[in-house]
């Protein structure tokens, strides 16, 4: 330790000790800037105009998701749930899915609007009475709110109309199983069925020790008044004026479907992972009038369900009438009610039923195990593998008729339009991975596939997974490359894809615009000419590892690319890619239902948005899509969504900040259409640990932070609507804060010196060398003092770089002893 006036300084070689002038006033210390506020590129938008404040505005979210900090791309934000960014300067909640009917048994109420009820209190236990139905598992649009007791689901049988009879089933959740405050659809599966009666109810209660804070909320039907209230659950139901939302289910099936269309109706076939036959489905239905009237459409030999058609649409496809769209407004068991006709229609009117959620199952098919669809000249041919017939179907004047194409097999069947030769199919065998082709055919003659000899697709080491007519050639996809035809062979694109060959190279394929886009291992290609590059959704900061898996499908929706990505044991989604970002459209519900296809209806403009049907846990989910949705008045919006910043750290990761608040410019909000805020910092950016900041129900709201002492920070905003019509609309957010700059010391000395010294100080020549050699050479430098705080006793020396030295020289004489000062500027590092 250095006496009260001495500093010694080391180098790493030798210690250098000097002598202050005038005791400890020879050492004055001063910060290095005269402000510890940073200025940042944050920009000047509204609010203080304080100059020491930062504005970190984001005004358009069309960047996508995968951003890990904001000033990297002031676009882009760090993940979502149902969130739409695609439109520019406006974030809002996506569209609305909802479930098909018709392809499973199923009791449920659900609507569009949802509204939610706290278990507390007077209705701590909330009931409603279900249909027939056994059931192997319920789900309940549930969320969190702090930190409540056990959530319990039972099955009660009934009582006299209350829910006061036997328990058939109990399922219980906690914290542990609901982690976060995001409303979930939340399955309570149960051992074993349970046969439940018409009146038989479902049960939700939370723990008698929850508070108005932390407790459990189910949603519910506002417009309803299906449920039951009660504080102990037996004995005290009373009548409540709302629905409890649910949906019963029995066991799943795992299975995805194929798409395709037929004279303007959407079928949907089964593939049953167990080898199953499978079933065949249309979307609403067909048929030929027997007569009709201005405003009707009868049908005699059929036999509807009583309003089931309500808001779907009629087309007529052929005969008098032809071409005419009306959307349904009634139906009876054969009477559709639409506007009025232009020309009405007649029994030579026929006609299909499309956009509706109800899907009926057509029977006698004599279907195996589809593999694959194709439809050439209005003939749908069913590829079923190399043990049993093509199946062939077309519509008979509204009658379904099948048959067998001879005894013609396929593993892959692909309608190609031959502009020289007219249409054909192509027939793909993955015994001998080979390919042949027919023409087109009419109805009554068989596919003849014995014109052409069978072209070998590379060696058999590899199977066929698709193939997809691109740039008027034929490219087929096999685990180990692309290959195209060419004067009837095949040819290798020769893209590298050997590397990591698998079943899931060209799994998907789609084409758009002037390009091919096919899926390869857990990412996607994109092929113009023979150029090709990866636009694959792990680029930026990727999905998280309970998100990613195998891309199962791509569906063009002009701009935007419909990407499904099949997690398996995972969390499945569906993601709409445009000019090379990524937008989280749907998100699965559970984890382990796999997203297996992704399909476009083809839906004329008068019928409104077009529809996109999800393959979804071995059943189908819908939603419709607007490329404009704000001007759109029939589009539904989910009933949350979530948008999670990047990490704000002002463009500088190692200061200090204060974070003041955040403003949001928004519109539409209500006491019950509203932003609720989280916010993480520090250490616990991009974990799951949030902290609740504030919730925003009025227009153009701020959330006060005032959080500190931390060198970065996100937000997360959860908006939320009880009306599907009408979202949350943000146009612009504002992070408010400041940063404090590095604090550094500065030391200006003065150092008395000679030649001729005592003890252990430097003299001066050896001083005035080793000056002017630290500073020029960048050398490590420790400063230790007798003064606290810098380098001090028990205290380790501090870092320095000292400055060129300004040299007085105060006598000399002949044999250059000299004495004199040094003025020196002495930087903390």
């Amino acid at each position: 330790m250095p006496k009260v006036d001495l500093l010694e300084f080391f180098d790493g070689v030798q210690t250098i000790t000097i002598q202050l002038r005038d005791g400890v006033r020879g050492l004055r210390e001063n910060p290095s800037t005269p402000s510890t506020l940073g200025a940042t590129g944050g920009g000047q938008k509204f609010g203080d105009f304080d100059p020491s404040f930062s504005h970190l505005e984001q005004r358009t979210w069309v960047g996508g998701r995968g951003r890990e900090n904001w000033s990297d791309d002031q676009t882009m934000y760090y993940d979502s749930q149902a969130l739409w960014g695609l439109t520019e300067d406006k974030l809002f909640p996506a569209p609305l899915y909802n479930f098909a009917e018709g392809l499973r048994t199923t009791d449920d109420n659900l609507v569009d609007d949802k509204s939610w009820k706290k278990l507390i209190n007077a209705q701590r236990f909330i009931s409603v009475s279900t249909g027939a139905i056994t059931a192997d598992k319920d789900y309940l649009w549930v969320r969190r709110r702090g930190t409540p007791g056990t959530l319990t689901l039972e099955l009660r049988a009934n009582s006299a109309g209350d829910a006061d009879g036997s328990v058939y089933k109990t399922v219980t959740k906690s914290t542990t199983d609901i982690t976060d405050t995001i409303s979930i659809f939340q399955v309570f599966d149960w051992a074993s069925t349970q046969a439940m009666s018409s009146g038989d109810h479902i049960v939700l209660y939370g723990a008698s020790t929850d508070t108005e804070s932390d407790c459990w909320e189910v949603a519910v039907d506002a417009d309803g008044a299906g449920s039951k209230t009660a504080t102990t659950g037996s004995g005290d139901w009373a009548a409540a004026a709302f629905s409890m939302l649910y949906r019963l289910t029995d066991a799943d099936t795992k299975r995805k479907f194929l798409f395709f269309e037929l004279e303007g109706a959407t079928y949907a076939v089964s593939v049953n992972d167990d080898g199953s036959a499978s079933k065949l489905y249309i979307n609403g239905g067909r048929g030929t009038a027997s007569a009709g009237a201005a405003t009707t459409l009868t049908d005699s030999g059929i036999a509807w369900t009583a309003d089931r058609w309500i808001n779907a649409w009629v087309k007529i496809i052929a005969g008098t009438g032809k071409g005419q769209l009306r959307q349904i407004t009634d139906n009876t068991t054969e009477v559709l009610t639409v506007a009025t006709w232009d020309i009405n229609p007649d029994n030579t009117s026929r006609y299909v039923i499309i956009k509706t959620p109800w899907w009926t199952e057509l029977s006698t098919t004599g279907l195996g195990t589809v593999k694959s669809v194709a439809v050439l000249n209005n003939i749908a041919y069913f590829a079923q593998g190399q043990s049993d017939n093509i199946r062939r179907m077309y519509d008979n004047a509204g009658t379904h008729t099948y048959a067998d194409d001879s005894t013609n097999k396929a593993d892959l069947l692909i309608a190609f339009p031959n502009a020289a030769d007219g249409p054909q199919m192509w027939n793909i065998n993955n015994t001998t991975v080979s390919a042949t082709r027919a023409d087109g055919d009419s109805w009554g003659n068989n596919l003849d596939f014995t014109g052409v000899s069978a072209m070998s697709i590379g060696d058999k080491s590899f199977p066929v997974t698709n193939a997809i007519v691109y740039d008027s050639r034929l490219y087929v996809a096999k685990e180990d490359d692309i290959y195209y035809e060419e004067d009837d062979k095949f040819y290798p694109q020769g893209l590298g894809l050997n590397s990591r060959p698998g079943k899931e190279t060209g799994l998907a394929m789609v084409t758009q615009g002037l390009f091919l886009y096919f899926s390869w291992w857990r990412s996607f290609e994109r092929l113009y000419g023979s150029t090709q590059d990866d636009v694959g959704p792990w680029r930026g900061v990727g999905l998280p590892s309970t998100r990613r898996g195998t891309i199962s499908s791509l569906a063009s929706l002009p701009p935007m690319i419909l990407v499904g990505v099949d997690a398996h044991t995972g969390t499945s989604s569906m993601l709409a890619f445009q000019d090379e970002k990524y937008h989280e459209l749907f998100r699965g519900y559970e984890a382990g239902h796999r997203l297996r296809n992704i399909y476009v209806q083809a839906i004329d403009n008068e019928a409104g948005n077009s529809r996109v049907w999800l393959s979804y846990n071995g059943e189908l989910l819908y939603m419709d899509v607007s490329l404009d949705p704000l001007k759109d008045s029939s589009m539904l919006y989910m009933h949350e969504a979530v948008c999670e910043s990047p990490v704000f750290d002002m463009g500088h990761a190692e200061t200090y900040k204060f974070f003041k608040e955040i403003d949001f410019t928004s519109e539409n909000l209500t006491n019950t259409i509203n932003l609720e805020v989280d916010y993480q910092k520090g250490s616990d950016c991009n974990t799951s640990s949030w902290t609740y900041a504030n919730t925003v129900y009025e227009n153009d709201g701020t959330v006060t932070l005032d959080v500190g002492e931390t060198k970065r920070l996100k937000y997360r905003m959860r908006m939320q609507t009880d009306d599907a019509s009408t979202p949350p609309l943000v146009n612009a957010i504002v992070v408010k804060g400041y940063e404090v700059t590095p604090v550094k010391r500065l030391w200006n000395v003065s150092v008395k010196t000679s030649t001729r010294v005592s003890g252990n100080i430097t003299p001066a020549d050896t001083l005035y060398d080793w000056l002017w050699d630290v500073c020029q050479k960048a050398k490590k430098v420790e400063m230790k003092t007798s003064f606290p705080g810098i380098g001090s006793s028990g205290e380790n020396g501090v870092v320095v770089k000292i400055e060129p030295p300004v040299t007085l020289w105060t006598r000399l004489n002949e044999t250059k002893d000299w004495t004199g000062e040094f003025q020196l500027v002495i930087r903390e590092q």
